[in-house]
């Protein structure tokens, strides 16, 4: 049985680390990013 992960924010530092670790065991692995403008968040 194939084992897949999905790894949301996997493209940040700790995220990175997780998806290794993940593909390393063998998995196939997923990432996910989004791209947060804080400045315009505050504002809405």
């Amino acid at each position: 049985m194939n084992r897949i992960a999905i790894v949301t924010g996997g493209a940040g530092v700790p995220g990175n680390a997780i998806c290794k670790s993940l593909a390393d065991q063998g998995r196939h692995v997923v990432s996910t990013y989004r791209e947060i403008h804080f400045d315009k968040a505050r504002k809405q």
